[in-house]
């Protein structure tokens, strides 16, 4: 017995010189203080780099959420329409699940709580369009969608996305027309960030060398027993 205690005061003695021994040898740093980081690398870090713009086909899936604080949820398509409407009690789960599981009755018809990458679905009408006078011709009137623009450009850089309304093949206007689209996030201000809204906000430019007169529009159809329809 004695000599099994004489080997464990040894043991410990030989685990604390060890111990010591390796602190002393150990860097006081974890992470070097010269990590050999190019000075080109460190000067991207604060570059601006180059936006992405979303277009055609990278349009078809996407969505940002865009509703107000406890205001339901609410997504921004890629071009610029909204979907996802969430602000009746109408819970239209869009996480995983089996193919067999719980579907929910809708305006657009029967829904599945499965997940299934798709065009994010717009039950509500709404919109904005566009009318454009330019000389003494008549106005020119356009959906601010991919209805009647095949060129939109989508950025999203949350909190904020931007909507480039522009044409490839289909007759161009003399204005180029782009929305923001946000809901109210503002640093600090936890009293404007929790108007319950989503803001749109349209420039329109003059590109012509003429006057050109422009009148905006939107419409919303109302929600109130949507889901009644047809029963």
């Amino acid at each position: 017995m004695r000599n099994m205690r004489t080997m464990a005061v040894v043991w410990m003695v030989a685990s604390v010189i060890s111990l010591a021994e390796a602190q002393e040898k150990a860097s006081p740093h974890y992470v070097p203080a010269d990590k050999h980081l190019s000075a080109e690398w460190m000067t991207s870090l604060t570059e601006s780099g180059t936006q992405k713009i979303y277009r055609d086909a990278e349009l078809e899936m996407l969505g940002m959420p865009c509703g107000g604080i406890a205001a339901g949820q609410l997504y921004l398509r890629g071009d610029g329409t909204l979907a996802w409407w969430w602000i009746a009690n109408n819970a239209y789960n869009t996480g995983y699940g089996a193919e067999n599981t719980s579907c929910f009755n809708t305006a657009l018809g029967e829904y599945s709580v499965c997940y299934k990458p798709a065009r994010p679905a717009g039950y509500i009408d709404q919109g904005f369009a566009i009318a454009v006078k330019s000389g003494e011709g008549p106005a020119v009137v356009k959906t601010l969608s991919r209805d009647d623009f095949d060129n939109i450009g989508f950025i999203g850089e949350y909190p904020i996305a931007k909507v480039l309304y522009e044409t490839k093949d289909k007759p161009a206007l003399p204005v180029t027309i782009e929305a923001a689209v946000f809901s109210p996030f503002i640093p600090l201000n936890a009293k404007d960030s929790a108007i319950p809204a989503t803001i749109f906000v349209y420039t329109v430019k003059n590109t012509s060398q003429q006057p050109v007169e422009i009148s905006l529009a939107g419409w919303l159809q109302n929600p109130v027993c949507l889901d009644l329809l047809g029963k």
